[in-house]
């Protein structure tokens, strides 16, 4: 597909200022099974501070993982903590620490550099987890910005997204 960072204006993905950690997501979508019931996506999440993908296998998955990136980066400011019957243990994966994340200047170019196979992806930006949910922007080719004010109604517009783009194929 090529370089998405780059053939999208820096300012539409919100790498306006430097020294400020970004939230913005990248969620490809590689594999979607095309079942009647439902369609479970999978793929890979990127983020401009993290200088691998993190994979994921159905919304449960992507949305834990999501929650997982924002709580490491402590933005967007959540009002309250999650209650879990369980605490998710991390320990031993990816996401356990930001320990090998980039929070220099260099990040925003190698972002700008990284390549996605994947034909269909959207760009998430968490501006605010209030009241439990999130609320924000989503961003694609296909239907250019569309505000959430719910996880749930994100999960909803990444569903519609991935019907439309598999019909189109």
């Amino acid at each position: 597909m090529g370089k998405i960072a780059e053939e999208t204006k820096r300012k539409k993905l919100n790498f306006v200022e430097k020294n400020v950690v970004q939230t913005g997501l990248l969620i490809t979508f590689e594999n979607v099974q095309d079942d009647v019931q439902s369609e479970e996506p999978e793929g890979m999440i990127y983020n401009v501070h993290i200088p691998y993908g993190i994979s994921y296998r159905g919304y449960g998955d992507l949305f834990m993982k999501m929650e997982r990136i924002y709580n490491l980066l402590d933005r967007p400011q959540a009002e309250f903590e999650m209650r879990n019957l369980k605490k998710t243990n991390w320990k031993g994966t990816v996401l356990e620490n930001t320990d090998r994340w980039n929070f220099e200047d260099s990040c925003f170019e190698d972002f700008k550099k990284l390549y996605i196979s994947s034909k269909r992806w959207a760009y998430a930006e968490t501006l605010f987890r209030r009241h439990g949910s999130w609320q924000g922007v989503m961003k694609t080719t296909k239907t250019g910005s569309l505000y959430y004010r719910s996880d749930l109604e994100l999960m909803h517009y990444i569903a519609e997204y991935l019907r439309e783009t598999k019909k189109k194929r």
